[in-house]
């Protein structure tokens, strides 16, 4: 977030890992708790709002693809007629995969032993479709966003991040 102290973030980071929603892994990265993941409709709803207030055109100065695909992860809706798939993500040097099944979508990092479906794009890319500047399709269209393998599995989830309907058809 722009211009917050790293005293404020210590301090909620903090105050999520007091209260179980979050814990701290040896590299010093946080990760959500099972008590954390149970908050996924409360989190997706609070990151809908949050969207309304964002400035659609405005890029971030600096890009972190890190938080470009927690974006998507927390847009992913459950569904429980979904099986369960995993797409893996190659956003510029990041590499993570993401399992979406009837609950959401968790995702890890590093590749997949056997992904379904690999998506490649950049981080600017990733921003853009993360923050409803631009859609999946155009980005799919304009060759920014390359998806390889069961184009099924990562319709299911890109069109939690923007994809229309009849891109979903086109790809499927």
């Amino acid at each position: 977030l722009p211009r917050i102290s790293t005293d404020v973030v210590a301090n909620r980071l903090d105050r999520l890992a007091t209260v179980d929603l979050i814990e701290q892994l040896p590299d010093g990265l946080y990760r959500l708790t099972p008590a954390g993941r149970r908050h996924g409709p409360l989190r997706r709803e609070m990151l809908r709002w949050g969207g309304d207030f964002l400035e659609r055109d405005a890029a971030p100065t600096q890009l972190n693809p890190r938080l470009g695909v927690e974006d998507i992860l927390l847009k992913a809706e459950p569904d429980p007629e979904r099986g369960s798939s995993t797409i893996q993500l190659r956003v510029g040097d990041l590499i993570c995969h993401v399992t979406m099944d009837a609950g959401g979508a968790t995702g890890s990092m590093g590749e997949a032993a056997y992904p379904d479906a690999l998506v490649t794009t950049d981080p600017t890319t990733l921003y853009a479709v993360a923050l409803g500047a631009s859609s999946t399709a155009s980005a799919i269209e304009s060759g920014s966003l390359v998806v390889t393998g069961d184009a099924v599995a990562a319709a299911s989830l890109l069109v939690d991040v923007g994809m229309p309907e009849s891109m979903r058809r086109r790809l499927a």
